[in-house]
């Protein structure tokens, strides 16, 4: 039941109050006015709305909004996107899966998720493949809304062991960004829970003796089989 907090002039002329094809639906958050002097006033509000014209500045606002929270989210130490993302980033989310065609690569620059290792900041994809370790060939994630708990799940006990970051997907939207984001500059995202991890060294004592134990029950259930 929100209303778009953007509003449509015509050289001055206020046309719409509420403007809702002005900006995509994970823009709502957006206030101001657009004025416009080629405007067709001929139709009604709701055809106004479909015209090429309005089409074209809803592309071009939408294009200008990502690049300046882009241009926000690089300052440093300044905490004014870390704020907006806190409050808006779920909203944000949905435009990867809702205007994929048009903005997919310009949201992906603007996610940020908490990690195993942020201690509860939130870090971007570029910082997470910057930092990956030696070995690591994919950027991995964790989708879970209990957020208490996801931390200490027994999924993520091989990836911390390795030093493997991994981010913490809490928001119920997450999920759509996983399906619709499957890599990141060349990187490909994996999850947790499908993803294979790589087998562990075989000079690895304990998993050697942990092998060994179980070769026992293997071969009878082999045999039995």
């Amino acid at each position: 039941d929100y209303k778009v907090g953007v509003q449509l002039f015509q050289k001055g002329v206020k046309v719409l109050d509420h403007a809702e094809n002005i900006v995509p639906r994970f823009l709502r958050f957006v206030t101001g006015v657009v004025d416009s002097p080629d405007l067709d006033l001929n139709v009604s509000r709701e055809i106004l709305q479909q015209t090429p014209i309005v089409q074209a500045i809803r592309k071009q606002l939408t294009k200008k909004m990502l690049k300046h929270l882009a241009a926000e989210a690089k300052k440093e130490d300044d905490g004014t996107y870390d704020q907006f993302w806190s409050e808006f980033g779920h909203i944000l989310k949905e435009g990867i899966a809702e205007d994929a065609g048009n903005s997919k690569d310009l949201l992906v620059e603007l996610l940020r998720f908490e990690t195993t290792e942020s201690d509860g900041a939130t870090v971007s994809l570029k910082d997470l493949k910057e930092g990956m370790e030696e070995g690591q060939d994919a950027l991995w994630y964790y989708t879970s809304v209990d957020k208490d708990r996801i931390q200490s799940a027994p999924v993520l006990e091989g990836f911390k062991k390795r030093d493997w970051e991994v981010m913490l997907m809490t928001d119920p939207v997450d999920e759509w960004v996983a399906m619709s984001v499957s890599e990141y500059d060349g990187t490909p995202l994996k999850s947790v829970l499908t993803g294979e991890l790589p087998e562990d060294d075989a000079d690895d004592d304990e998993a050697k003796k942990a092998k060994d134990e179980a070769r026992p029950l293997i071969t009878w259930m082999g045999e039995l089989l």
